[in-house]
This record gives C-alpha cells, sequence and structure tokens, in this order.
C-alpha cells in the first residue's frame, strides 16, 4: 500500500489519457463519480470526476489532475478495483 500511495512516479509508466478514457470513464460510472456518456473522449467532465476518485483513494500523489498522461499504476489499480 505504501509504494501504492507514496510510490514515486516512473515516467516510463505514464499513458496517455485518451487511450484510456473509455475504460476510466467506466470506472467512474460504477463508483458514481461520472454520470456522463462512455465516449472514450477525456474531457473535462471526465477529468473533474477523476480527479475526485483519485482524490478519495489518495492516489494524488501519482495523479495530481493536470497533462495528458496518468501513471499506468493507478489506472491499473483503479481497475482492478472497480472495473
Amino acid at each position: 500500500m505504501h509504494h501504492l500511495l507514496f510510490g514515486t512516479v516512473n515516467p516510463d509508466n505514464l499513458i496517455p489519457l485518451a487511450a484510456v478514457a473509455g475504460e476510466l470513464q467506466v470506472v467512474l460510472n460504477r463508483t458514481g463519480h461520472y454520470n456522463g456518456p462512455v465516449s472514450g473522449t477525456f474531457d473535462d467532465t471526465t477529468r473533474a470526476s477523476l480527479m475526485a476518485l483519485v482524490g478519495s483513494e489518495n492516489l494524488e500523489e501519482r495523479w495530481d489532475g493536470t497533462g495528458d498522461t496518468i501513471d499506468r499504476v493507478v489506472v491499473d489499480y483503479l481497475l482492478r478495483r472497480f472495473g
């Protein structure tokens, strides 16, 4: 858990948010953080919803809500936990 919550982000593990937008929208729908369509487009609504979920899971050290990429560790964790 410590590595997940406080580990250093490896730049080689960053993936484009656009590549996982649809999967994340499904997860966000399941958790109640997002009620929009599963469009596969990483828009402002999806970003705000993901930021809320990341905050509730204490993963802010791994993704601060900015940029066009996200740590694969965060995506894998969210998919395992809520996917």
